[in-house]
């Protein structure tokens, strides 16, 4: 099962720990797949959209907005001034979106697929908690939708990884050694267990819905899976996150 919100301020998860420590003002990627309904709002400036993932202080993440009549997934970054770059998106299908921010550039990616890149310089502040599906009354930045597989790397993802995210495999397939934050929003616990730093995400409100179609680390699957990914430690990989998973 996947999380579903309702576009209200009854439905939001908050992960403990600040951005600060996944990942840095100059580098990281964040990987998540979304399934959205109901309608964008339109507004001025896309951090007043709908949180995906995102800081709470509103100085990064992918925001759902309609600016100017563009209506899109937004990857968003402020280095002093508010830099954004969108992709289009169909409602009531499960997609896949990265948020890239490297090299003095912020990327977004659709199912495994760089969309476009815009200029983008450090951002200003990194030291605020992480919000997913919603993020405060001021701005109103409730999601309506559902999310699953929400994972934060520390590093750049290269093209060849990028595309295996798009095709459904784990985020446990890809880099596991630069992986900071993963939660695949199961729907079974609260808080949603977090595998890498063990920062639960606890759950206000929401409801369950089907979870997106998800290549998961087996035994079987690790050489082929490692292959893939350019040589990555798949087995650590596993391991870990079984062990965390029956704790």
């Amino acid at each position: 099962m996947a999380r579903e919100f309702n576009g209200t301020s009854t439905d939001f998860i908050t992960q403990g720990g600040a951005a600060s420590t996944v990942l840095t003002a100059s580098t990281a990627s964040v990987s998540i797949w979304a399934k959205m309904a109901g309608s964008a709002r339109s507004v001025a400036a896309v951090y007043s959209g709908d949180i995906l993932w995102g800081d709470v202080s509103f100085f990064l993440g992918l925001f759902r907005a309609d600016v100017g009549g563009s209506d899109r997934i937004w990857a968003y970054n402020w280095d002093g001034n508010e830099d954004r770059v969108g992709a289009t998106y169909t409602t009531g299908v499960w997609t896949h979106f990265g948020w890239m921010h490297s090299g003095g550039n912020l990327s977004i990616y659709k199912d495994g697929e760089l969309v476009s890149s815009v200029a983008s310089g450090d951002t200003t502040n990194i030291g605020s908690a992480i919000h997913i599906g919603g993020k405060n009354a001021v701005e109103n930045t409730w999601f309506e939708g559902a999310l699953a597989e929400y994972a934060i790397w520390d590093v750049a993802l290269t093209t060849a990884e990028w595309a295996m995210l798009g095709k459904a495999y784990s985020p446990l397939f890809v880099r596991p050694g630069s992986l900071t934050r993963y939660s695949p929003f199961v729907g079974r616990a609260n808080p949603e267990p977090e595998y890498i730093q063990g920062q639960g995400g606890t759950a206000t409100g929401t409801t369950t819905i089907r979870h997106p179609r998800v290549i998961y680390p087996t035994r079987r699957r690790a050489v082929h899976a490692e292959a893939m990914a350019g040589g990555i430690v798949v087995p650590r990989a596993m391991a870990q996150y079984r062990q965390r998973r029956s704790a």
